[in-house]
């Protein structure tokens, strides 16, 4: 209803798992290069909104960021729909430092 076009500017690789899970933050690196590739006929000059589930360190995102503007988007808005994880998880996944959680030092 706000008249925003919605195209998919990201290709998503299927073939690489959950990034934010890896133990090292290189392997985390490396997997979101692996995992997404901008396209760059859609973002080139546009104001961009990354709509995402949730954010643990922030590597996935910034590193979207970065690839979207090196695509040559204008602006790039992000925008996590879920509350923000703020304390560590010793139940499985790997967030064993709250230093390491973008969100613990944010209000």
């Amino acid at each position: 209803a706000a008249g925003i076009p919605y195209e998919m500017g990201l290709i998503k690789n299927r073939y690489v798992g959950r990034t934010f899970i890896q133990p090292s933050q290189s392997l985390r690196e490396q997997g979101v290069k692996m995992k997404l590739s901008p396209v760059r006929g859609v973002v080139e000059g546009k104001r961009v909104i990354m709509v995402d589930d949730s954010i643990v360190r922030g590597t996935t995102s910034r590193r979207i960021v970065r690839m979207l503007k090196d695509a040559g988007a204008k602006e790039v808005h992000v925008v996590i729909s879920s509350p923000p994880i703020k304390n560590p998880c010793f139940y499985g996944i790997d967030t064993s430092k709250k230093e390491e959680l973008i969100a613990s030092s944010k209000s």
